[in-house]
């Protein structure tokens, strides 16, 4: 019997070939996984850095340059500068005078500690590939500061103009 009779008998199957059904099958189950993973974070989470680059700007935040920022710091004694990466990047090195606040555990009593919501802060982390400063300038904006900055550049941007790190 050919097989497309066979398949007609098959309860369910509405004459579809078998092959055809399995194919159908297998792209229900890769779209059901690549939602799966987008709807848990797995894919763009801020850990996982490789299929993402950070926004040009954060809402409610001013975007310096390397540059910019030595500017602010010679002009700004109240300036507080924090490093949002993890402590192991932290440990190679990081601006001189900045406070280590790595943004998933970044609170606003933590923030609060060490800036006062009307003084200015401005936040990095590795550069445009990397989300961490960009999602604690966006959680210090939502938390009511005020002057905010955002380093986006980061450190790459600061080791390719030849600026030194302290570690």
């Amino acid at each position: 019997m050919p097989i497309a009779r066979r398949c007609a008998k098959v309860p369910g199957s509405h004459g579809v070939p078998l092959r055809e059904r399995f194919a159908l099958a297998r792209r229900r189950v890769l779209a059901s996984a690549v939602l799966l993973l987008a709807l848990t974070g797995i894919v763009l989470s801020p850990s996982t850095h490789a299929f993402a680059t950070a926004p040009d700007g954060v809402l409610g935040a001013v975007t310096v340059s390397a540059e910019e920022l030595i500017e602010l710091a010679a002009t700004r004694d109240d300036l507080v500068v924090i490093d949002s990466r993890k402590p192991f990047d932290w440990g190679n090195g990081h601006l001189d005078g900045a406070v280590h606040i790595v943004n998933t555990e970044m609170t606003a009593a933590g923030l609060a500690a060490v800036a006062k919501r009307e003084q200015p802060v401005v936040f990095y982390c590795n550069g445009p590939k990397c989300l961490r400063s960009g999602d604690a300038t966006t959680k210090a904006v939502a938390w009511g500061w005020t002057r905010v900055y955002w380093f986006r550049g980061g450190i790459e941007e600061w080791t390719e103009k030849n600026y030194p790190l302290t570690k």
